[in-house]
């Protein structure tokens, strides 16, 4: 996985399942799943960055997570 490829989400973070995250982080992380988005970035933990701007209708909005909760989508 590199900068630019296309994935989805296809699963929700553990931590989120736990009802270890605020509603407002659940509910963004629930409308992206399933959903198709460019890799922005990768932080040093390996961390994927999504730019999910076009989900929640805030341009800057970008959600980080681990790479096993993505799928690469098809060329």
């Amino acid at each position: 996985m590199k900068i630019g490829d296309k994935v989805r989400l296809v699963q929700l973070p553990e931590d989120i399942l736990a009802g270890n995250a605020h509603l407002e982080t659940l509910a963004v992380f629930r409308k992206c799943l399933g959903k198709q988005f460019k890799v922005g970035g990768f932080n040093e933990d390996g961390w994927v960055e999504l730019h999910v701007g076009n989900i929640t209708k805030s341009k800057s909005e970008a959600i980080w997570v681990e790479p096993n909760l993505l799928e690469l989508s098809p060329v």
